[in-house]
Protein backbone atom coordinates (compact mmCIF):
# COMPACT_ATOMS: atom_id res chain seq x y z
CA UNK A 1 0.00 0.00 0.00
CA UNK A 2 1.40 3.52 -1.18
CA UNK A 3 1.65 6.53 1.53
CA UNK A 4 2.17 10.03 1.37
CA UNK A 5 4.53 11.93 3.81
CA UNK A 6 4.73 15.32 3.76
CA UNK A 7 6.66 18.29 5.32
CA UNK A 8 7.45 21.91 4.97
CA UNK A 9 10.94 23.48 5.00
CA UNK A 10 12.38 26.79 5.34
CA UNK A 11 14.70 26.94 2.50
CA UNK A 12 15.70 24.46 -0.26
CA UNK A 13 18.95 23.27 0.99
CA UNK A 14 16.93 21.23 4.03
CA UNK A 15 14.76 19.90 1.68
CA UNK A 16 17.78 18.99 -1.27
CA UNK A 17 19.60 17.34 1.52
CA UNK A 18 16.24 15.28 2.40
CA UNK A 19 15.38 14.86 -0.93
CA UNK A 20 19.18 13.18 -1.37
CA UNK A 21 19.28 11.20 1.22
CA UNK A 22 15.87 9.84 0.16
CA UNK A 23 16.92 8.90 -2.93
CA UNK A 24 20.31 7.58 -2.47
CA UNK A 25 18.73 5.10 -0.05
CA UNK A 26 16.33 4.69 -2.99
CA UNK A 27 13.27 5.04 -0.66
CA UNK A 28 10.69 7.05 -3.16
CA UNK A 29 12.40 6.84 -6.38
CA UNK A 30 10.46 9.42 -8.88
CA UNK A 31 7.61 9.75 -6.31
CA UNK A 32 9.30 12.87 -4.65
CA UNK A 33 7.58 16.65 -4.87
CA UNK A 34 8.16 20.06 -3.98
CA UNK A 35 6.44 23.35 -4.26
CA UNK A 36 7.46 26.82 -3.77
CA UNK A 37 6.32 30.12 -4.64
CA UNK A 38 8.29 31.37 -7.46
CA UNK A 39 7.35 34.65 -7.80
CA UNK A 40 8.84 38.55 -6.94
CA UNK A 41 8.46 38.21 -3.31
CA UNK A 42 10.49 35.06 -3.32
CA UNK A 43 13.75 36.49 -4.45
CA UNK A 44 15.84 34.49 -2.11
CA UNK A 45 14.85 31.03 -4.10
CA UNK A 46 16.00 32.97 -7.38
CA UNK A 47 19.20 33.97 -5.84
CA UNK A 48 19.84 30.31 -4.63
CA UNK A 49 19.16 28.86 -8.01
CA UNK A 50 21.60 31.24 -9.64
CA UNK A 51 24.48 30.92 -7.28
CA UNK A 52 24.36 27.15 -7.28
CA UNK A 53 23.05 26.70 -11.45
CA UNK A 54 23.92 29.75 -13.02
CA UNK A 55 19.61 29.32 -13.78
CA UNK A 56 17.33 31.78 -12.27
CA UNK A 57 14.10 30.75 -14.00
CA UNK A 58 13.03 28.31 -11.31
CA UNK A 59 13.85 27.96 -8.22
CA UNK A 60 14.22 24.11 -7.95
CA UNK A 61 16.63 24.55 -10.89
CA UNK A 62 19.36 23.61 -7.80
CA UNK A 63 18.03 20.03 -7.41
CA UNK A 64 19.89 19.38 -11.10
CA UNK A 65 17.72 16.92 -12.23
CA UNK A 66 16.57 14.78 -8.61
CA UNK A 67 13.07 15.80 -9.40
CA UNK A 68 10.94 15.40 -12.38
CA UNK A 69 8.26 17.52 -14.49
CA UNK A 70 10.31 20.72 -12.84
CA UNK A 71 7.81 23.52 -14.10
CA UNK A 72 6.46 26.76 -13.61
CA UNK A 73 2.72 27.05 -12.97
CA UNK A 74 0.15 29.78 -11.78
CA UNK A 75 -2.50 28.57 -9.03
CA UNK A 76 -5.04 30.82 -8.58
CA UNK A 77 -4.67 30.85 -4.77
CA UNK A 78 -1.24 30.91 -4.82
CA UNK A 79 0.03 32.73 -7.68
CA UNK A 80 2.96 31.43 -9.99
CA UNK A 81 4.63 28.63 -8.01
CA UNK A 82 7.80 26.25 -9.38
CA UNK A 83 6.49 22.33 -8.72
CA UNK A 84 8.15 19.22 -9.07
CA UNK A 85 7.64 15.37 -9.26
CA UNK A 86 4.61 14.22 -9.61
CA UNK A 87 2.03 16.38 -7.67
CA UNK A 88 3.75 19.01 -10.12
CA UNK A 89 2.14 16.88 -13.04
CA UNK A 90 -1.20 17.02 -10.92
CA UNK A 91 -1.35 20.97 -10.62
CA UNK A 92 0.11 21.35 -14.34
CA UNK A 93 -3.20 19.31 -15.64
CA UNK A 94 -5.82 20.20 -13.06
CA UNK A 95 -4.24 23.82 -11.65
CA UNK A 96 -7.44 25.44 -11.62
CA UNK A 97 -8.36 22.97 -8.67
CA UNK A 98 -5.23 24.63 -6.61
CA UNK A 99 -3.03 23.15 -4.11
CA UNK A 100 -5.25 22.10 -1.25
CA UNK A 101 -7.76 20.30 -3.68
CA UNK A 102 -4.67 18.06 -4.96
CA UNK A 103 -2.90 17.50 -1.63
CA UNK A 104 -6.48 15.99 -0.90
CA UNK A 105 -5.97 13.61 -3.76
CA UNK A 106 -3.17 12.03 -1.64
CA UNK A 107 -5.52 11.59 1.20
CA UNK A 108 -5.36 14.93 3.50
CA UNK A 109 -8.07 16.06 5.25
CA UNK A 110 -9.07 19.26 4.09
CA UNK A 111 -7.98 21.30 7.08
CA UNK A 112 -4.51 19.85 6.63
CA UNK A 113 -4.17 20.59 2.94
CA UNK A 114 -5.26 23.92 3.48
CA UNK A 115 -2.49 24.22 6.51
CA UNK A 116 0.08 23.28 3.92
CA UNK A 117 -1.44 25.66 1.18
CA UNK A 118 -0.51 28.37 3.74
CA UNK A 119 3.02 27.42 4.43
CA UNK A 120 3.50 27.60 0.32
CA UNK A 121 2.12 30.90 0.78
CA UNK A 122 4.51 31.91 3.30
CA UNK A 123 6.95 31.31 1.30
CA UNK A 124 8.24 27.58 2.40
CA UNK A 125 9.49 24.67 0.45
CA UNK A 126 6.73 22.00 0.43
CA UNK A 127 7.73 18.85 0.33
CA UNK A 128 5.41 15.92 -0.51
CA UNK A 129 6.79 11.83 -1.05
CA UNK A 130 5.04 8.82 -2.03
CA UNK A 131 6.27 5.39 -0.38
CA UNK A 132 5.41 2.13 0.06
CA UNK A 133 3.79 1.51 3.57
CA UNK A 134 6.85 -0.53 4.37
CA UNK A 135 9.53 2.67 3.86
CA UNK A 136 7.33 5.42 5.50
CA UNK A 137 8.65 5.58 8.55
CA UNK A 138 12.32 6.12 7.09
CA UNK A 139 11.07 8.93 4.92
CA UNK A 140 9.46 10.33 7.54
CA UNK A 141 12.55 10.33 9.93
CA UNK A 142 14.62 11.61 7.09
CA UNK A 143 12.57 14.87 6.59
CA UNK A 144 12.65 15.17 10.22
CA UNK A 145 16.53 15.32 10.85
CA UNK A 146 16.71 17.66 7.84
CA UNK A 147 14.96 20.20 9.61
CA UNK A 148 11.41 19.32 7.93
CA UNK A 149 8.19 20.80 9.80
CA UNK A 150 5.02 19.26 10.52
CA UNK A 151 5.64 16.04 9.19
CA UNK A 152 2.60 13.94 8.44
CA UNK A 153 2.25 10.58 6.92
CA UNK A 154 -1.14 10.07 5.20
CA UNK A 155 -3.21 7.81 3.21
CA UNK A 156 -5.66 7.60 0.79
CA UNK A 157 -8.64 5.67 2.41
CA UNK A 158 -7.91 7.35 5.80
CA UNK A 159 -8.08 11.48 6.12
CA UNK A 160 -6.23 11.53 9.43
CA UNK A 161 -2.62 11.43 9.85
CA UNK A 162 -1.61 8.04 10.89
CA UNK A 163 0.22 9.38 14.03
CA UNK A 164 -0.80 12.09 15.72
CA UNK A 165 1.22 15.08 14.95
CA UNK A 166 3.90 16.36 17.90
Amino acid sequence: MRRAVISWFKSLEQAQGAIKEIGEAKLANNEISLVVKADHSTRFWFEIGEELTEQAANPLAVFNGMLVQTQTIELPELGKVAAAGPLGGTLMREGDEGLSQSLANYGLSEDRAKYYEQKVRDNMVLALIETDNSKVNRVANILSAFGGKDVEKWSRTIDKPLKPRK
